[in-house]
Formats: C-alpha cells, sequence, structure tokens
C-alpha cells in the first residue's frame, strides 16, 4: 500500500544536474514499488521522507521507507551511468568514463543505516505516544529491526567480483528491490505462527496493528516539503537605502553566508531579518542557480527576484 507518494518537482530550477537525476532515480523507485505493492495491505511504502533530526540541529532525508508489523526497511537510491563496485572491506568505488578509472565514493549503505538510525531515535522519543504496554511494559522501538537496501538506477551495472557476499544481497538493481523486500518480510511472517507461539520459539518483533498505523501517520506528519516540491512566493530584492540601487547576492568566505552588496556605492547589507512567523533568523541560500531566503526552523521559504 502506498502511504506517501513521490511528490512532483514544482521548482525545477532549483536543481543542479546531479540533483535531477537523483529524483529519477527516486522516481524509478518509486514506481517499482507501486506496481508491486500497490494493494499490499501489509507492506507499507512511504516515499521520500525529510525529517527534523532529535537534536534539531538538521535534517534526514529517507529516500523510500517500508513499513511493516515486524521490521522497517530504508531503500536508499543510487544513480549511476556506468560501473560501480564494492570491496570485501565495503568500500565503494565508481567507474568514471571521462577519465577511464575507478573513483572512490562514499557509502550508500552507510548512508541509509545513518537514516534508518535517526529514524529509530525520533520514533524512540516518542514511543509513549505511539506504542501500547505489554505486560505493564512500556512499548517502543529499540529493539525494531531496520533493514537497509541500496537500489541501483535501471543505467548502472553493479561488479559483484570483489564484493562482500552476504552484502550482494542488499545491494541490487532498482527493479528487484521489491523482491528483496518480500524476501525480508516472508522471513519473519514465516516465524510467526501459532505453532512457534505453543513451542515457545521467539516470534520476533512484532507491532500491533493499532501501534503500526499510529507510527505511520505520526512519520508523515512530521515530513517536510522540499522547496523544490512546492510553490513559493517571490521576495523583490530590496533596494540600497543610500543610492538606491538594487542589492546584489555576494557569498563572504570569512562569514560563511550570503549578504545583500550595494555595487553602486559598497554598502554592505546583512541578512538579520526575523521570520514573521517565528522570528526565527532567515538565510540565504543558493538553490543551483537560483536564491531563495528562508527560515530552517518553520521551513516558511521565499524565491529572491530583481
Amino acid at each position: 500500500m502506498i502511504r506517501k507518494e513521490l511528490e512532483t518537482l514544482v521548482n525545477e530550477e532549483f536543481l543542479d544536474r546531479n540533483s535531477r537525476k537523483g529524483y529519477e532515480s527516486e522516481r524509478q523507485m518509486a514506481f517499482y514499488l507501486h506496481r508491486k505493492f500497490f494493494d499490499n495491505s501489509e507492506i507499507h511504502v512511504l516515499n521520500n521522507l525529510y525529517i527534523k533530526a532529535l537534536d534539531g540541529k538538521g535534517f534526514f532525508q529517507i529516500d523510500h521507507l517500508i513499513a511493516t508489523k515486524y521490521c522497517f526497511i530504508v531503500v536508499e537510491s543510487k544513480t549511476c551511468n556506468s560501473h560501480l563496485r564494492f570491496d570485501k572491506n565495503l568500500q565503494w568505488s565508481c567507474f568514471q568514463q571521462t577519465s577511464n578509472k575507478w573513483i572512490g565514493t562514499k557509502s550508500p549503505m552507510v548512508q541509509a543505516e545513518m537514516q534508518g538510525d535517526a529514524l529509530r531515535s525520533v520514533l524512540q522519543e516518542n514511543r509513549v505516544a505511539l506504542r501500547s504496554h505489554f505486560l505493564n511494559k512500556q512499548g517502543g522501538f529499540l529493539t525494531m529491526p531496520i533493514h537497509t537496501l541500496v537500489a541501483i538506477s535501471d543505467s548502472g551495472i553493479i561488479d559483484y567480483s570483489t564484493s562482500n557476499e552476504e552484502y550482494c544481497k542488499n545491494v541490487l538493481k532498482a527493479d528487484l528491490i521489491p523482491g528483496r523486500i518480500l524476501e525480508i518480510y516472508d522471513s519473519y511472517k514465516n516465524r510467526d505462527t501459532v505453532k512457534n507461539f505453543l513451542l515457545d520459539k521467539d516470534p520476533g518483533y512484532v507491532l500491533p496493528a493499532k501501534d503500526l498505523e499510529k507510527t505511520i501517520q505520526f512519520i508523515i506528519s512530521l515530513h517536510h516539503v522540499k522547496p523544490v516540491y512546492r510553490k513559493i512566493e517571490e521576495v523583490p530584492i530590496p533596494a540600497c537605502e543610500a543610492c538606491k540601487k538594487r542589492y546584489s547576492i555576494e557569498y563572504n568566505p570569512a562569514l560563511k553566508h550570503y549578504e545583500l552588496l550595494c555595487k553602486g556605492c559598497g554598502f554592505i547589507k546583512q541578512m538579520n531579518y526575523k521570520c514573521s512567523k517565528c522570528q526565527g533568523v532567515l538565510k540565504i541560500r543558493k538553490l543551483n542557480n537560483t536564491f531563495v531566503v528562508g527560515c530552517r526552523k518553520c521551513d516558511t521559504y521565499g524565491k529572491l527576484i530583481g
């Protein structure tokens, strides 16, 4: 069952070339997940989650989350237009056609594992609201299995020749990921039987249906829609108070942020404005070739024009 669809691009100009490729890989994976699970009431698919971390200092993104009563599965989409490989030490590299050599790259598996850990922390912090009691004990998420899979785009070629054999099961072309999800799910489902219960065998972690539904709804409520996926208002760049000419936006490497510079008289205006909604500090960000001014605290943005 698809519980959260992948959003449609609204401000495509915010994306650079690599980000566009990343979005296409996510859209490809979302298509395969929809085709396999759209009518499956036991497997819930949530695409493109962008959630504030528990420490409040940033966000973590999960490309695709599979939620079941036995386990959660994080699927990380990886764009690749050539060959990629990972060795027995789980170090990743990608073949760069322009230079005709292998280039090291960060591990998408490690990235997915970190996202799974971040999600677990958020859920565990809210366990009282999400989990019921069993034998007078508060349920939680510390022992909930969270698996990680890496989905390689259709155009990529995976070189398994130097790879860790067990690791290979979880790094697959995107079209094979739904089958692997079913394998993981069935491995838990086969343990959760009356026979195992009567034999006093551990059926594993099981989320009651009510708790699972509350958890899914809670995760969806945490999602922040990125500016690229929503319509945002245009904000005119102000004019210089001294000479009335329009400010330009320049990056200050010393202060590590953007500021408004008047090229007519040289006056520099710092961005010390407060958000009208929450009084948070507004900052200028550059998304590809477009500048936006936004408040990370309440997730409000405006597109700078002028």
